[in-house]
């Protein structure tokens, strides 16, 4: 039962393509580390989850007033990538990465990518006014990997692609 719990997990977290690669070579190891959590532990888990689900803080978004990266990949089966376009409309001058065809564990796949991408957002951020004036350039990754970036106005008005 482990191995099919590591099996359905990597599924989740990653491409079909991708997933069947990472569980043969790592879903033993999967396996071993589920079958360590406590039934107490995975209780609290989902206690966690559905109380930020009923309580959410959605409507303190608006108030947020330092820079904001969210990134997500396209194909993300556990928090689907609608769910990042719906915060970073809400969260004003937020910017959204989204990594094309990839899924839950897109940072996973891609470290260097994604530590580009976030260097990059440093870079042109002013910490102090929240926002930037500058254009994050898409080339911070390797040209192999899809990636399409995009910024919400200041005052939250509406995304533009490739910020």
């Amino acid at each position: 039962m482990p191995n099919e719990q590591a099996r359905r997990l990597l599924f989740l977290l990653f491409p079909t393509d991708v997933a069947e690669s990472v569980y043969r070579l790592f879903g033993d190891i999967v396996a071993a580390a589920r079958a360590q959590l406590s039934v107490e532990l995975l209780k609290r888990q989902a206690a966690a989850m559905d109380a930020w689900h009923r309580n959410g803080v959605a409507s303190q978004l608006r108030e947020i007033g330092v820079p904001v990266l969210l990134a997500t990949g396209t194909e993300d089966l556990v928090i689907p990538a609608s769910n990042a376009l719906k915060l970073a409309n809400a969260i004003p001058g937020a910017w959204l990465a989204q990594f094309s065809h990839r899924g839950h564990a897109f940072m996973a796949q891609y470290p260097r990518a994604l530590a580009d991408l976030i260097n990059s957002f440093l870079a042109v951020v002013d910490p102090r006014r929240g926002r930037s004036d500058k254009r994050l350039h898409t080339p911070v990754c390797s040209r192999s990997i899809p990636l399409v970036l995009f910024r919400n106005g200041p005052q939250g008005r509406g995304y533009n692609r490739n910020a």
